[in-house]
């Protein structure tokens, strides 16, 4: 009995320093998922690169290891394999990276091609991005409350990029103290091309498009709220809107139509909202996107054409749709004869010299997918949407049987397989959706749900937190008016 008691107060000081590490664990999780608006070429700003995702969840991924080592043993198997759903994702992601890594296997013995800077740096950010989602989904099933706290670090933070760009049509000499005094890198790719705090302009528009699926149902509930809510929660949409516009990605202009047709269709499942209510909506956005549009301010750059014009280029320029046609051409005409893909390193070998650039890549998912891994890299990933879609389903049928949207959990939740679904067909003309960490954390969220909930958990009302958003939706129509008039 002693004995006993001996192991027991041993144990106290374990299960202390487990919690303590789990806390800590979710706390860089919530960080790292903020981050994610910011992602700069690792060579600027050094006083704030540190800030990048990557760092919070790579701290976190030890911390989660060393946890888990002092938990009992079944503990972590539960946490990772409890759902069916979650069961058959985890045997998708093992074949998808087994292809990959069976493929970059063989061709070193058929094409010789051993590993580059982008082949290893390709490699490493698949694996490193599907531990994260291991992560972010353990920690959502561990701990129902960090649902709701994760999703507002996501969504929200895309806030910032939008204050940015809005701050920069207000007042275009802003740019100049953004990236001089603060040393931020440029917002503006090339004078010409929004892309936020990230790389390049199309990893910009996934922030923007994640912050209109969740702004977007938010005023499509504002309807039964109070027509001021839906003005100024529209007009948050609106300036997103813009940022989309503004990078001049096509492919993002796709995943928008795509992404508001999908939350139309949720709107009158989950919240009864007709077709000539949505209409409104739509019809404010637009209108805080055309008056918009129009003061976004040219020569921040080396352009001197006003974006405008550029997207108007963008949009009817044959030669530009020819060269993705041949593209598509050259990568199809490579998939017979190599079934099982290339590898990580295909680019050494297969890549596309087009009119405009040299050495281009797939630009797509599906043919990305196929030269990493062939067929089973191109099924699993498949697989992966399925399961997530079943679970979705799933889960919106119980809100469906709560009552439809009733707090902020089940509007983030919708909002996130929106944003989810949106990134991958944008992704189809882009390149693999497993190469953002964003995909990561949308699929565990999906994946985990909100069903796990405890009864007497805090929930938080929407209305508490679509009213103040609706405030900087009026501080917009604001700031644009000014601009418009001065």
């Amino acid at each position: 009995m002693s004995g006993s008691t001996a192991g027991e107060v041993a144990r106290m000081p374990s299960a202390g320093i487990a919690i303590v590490l789990r806390r800590v664990t979710e706390a860089l999780i919530l960080v790292g998922t903020a981050s994610l608006v910011y992602w700069p070429p690792i060579h600027r700003g050094p006083m704030i690169v540190p800030l990048r995702a990557e760092l919070p969840f790579a701290i976190a991924l030890v911390l989660a290891v060393i946890e888990m080592s002092s938990r009992p043993r079944g503990s972590a198997r539960e946490a990772l394999f409890g759902e069916a759903e979650a069961r058959w994702t985890w045997i998708a992601l093992g074949v998808l990276l087994g292809a990959c890594l069976l493929a970059t296997g063989l061709s070193w013995f058929r094409y010789h091609l051993r590993f580059d800077a982008i082949g290893q740096d390709t490699m490493l950010k698949l694996i490193f991005n599907l531990l994260i989602f291991a992560l972010v989904y353990r920690a959502l099933r561990t701990n129902a409350g960090l649902f709701q706290k994760l999703a507002l670090a996501l969504f929200l933070s895309t806030l910032v990029p939008l204050g940015l760009g809005l701050l920069v049509i207000i007042d275009p000499h802003t740019h100049a103290f953004l990236t001089g005094t603060l040393r931020l890198p440029s917002i503006v790719s090339g004078g010409a091309r929004f892309q936020g705090l990230t790389s390049n302009p199309v990893m910009g528009t996934f922030d923007s498009l994640t912050g209109i699926a969740f702004f977007y149902v938010l005023a499509l509930w504002g309807l039964g709220a109070g027509a001021w809510r839906v003005v100024g929660v529209a007009s948050v949409v609106g300036g997103m809107g813009i940022l989309v516009l503004w990078s001049q990605a096509r492919s993002a202009l796709i995943a928008l139509l795509c992404l508001i047709a999908m939350a139309g269709i949720a709107g009158i499942r989950l919240l009864g909202r007709g077709l000539g209510q949505q209409i409104l909506v739509i019809a404010l956005v637009a209108l805080v996107i055309f008056f918009g549009w129009r003061l976004v301010p040219t020569g921040l750059g080396m352009a001197e054409t006003s974006p405008q014009i550029l997207l108007e280029r963008r949009l009817v320029k044959e030669e530009d749709v020819g060269s993705r046609l041949a593209i598509y051409r050259y990568y199809m005409h490579l998939i017979p004869s190599n079934p099982l893909g290339v590898g990580f390193n295909y680019t050494q070998e297969f890549v596309v010299d087009t009119p405009f650039q040299k050495g281009v890549a797939s630009h797509s998912s599906f043919f990305e997918l196929w030269m990493f891994g062939g067929f089973g890299a191109v099924f699993a990933a498949a697989a992966v949407l399925v399961f997530a879609c079943a679970r979705v389903r799933r889960e919106l049928r119980a809100m469906v049987q709560r009552g439809g949207l009733v707090e902020v959990a089940d509007v983030s939740y919708l909002a996130a397989a929106l944003a989810c679904f949106s990134y991958w067909i944008q992704t189809t003309l882009v390149g693999s959706p497993f190469d953002e960490t964003i995909n990561s954390v949308l699929l565990a969220m999906l994946l985990a749900g909100i069903a796990q909930r405890g009864v007497g958990e805090a929930r938080t009302p929407i209305h508490a937190l679509s009213g103040w958003i609706a405030g900087i939706g009026y501080l917009i129509l604001l700031g644009l008016g000014l601009r418009t008039v001065l």
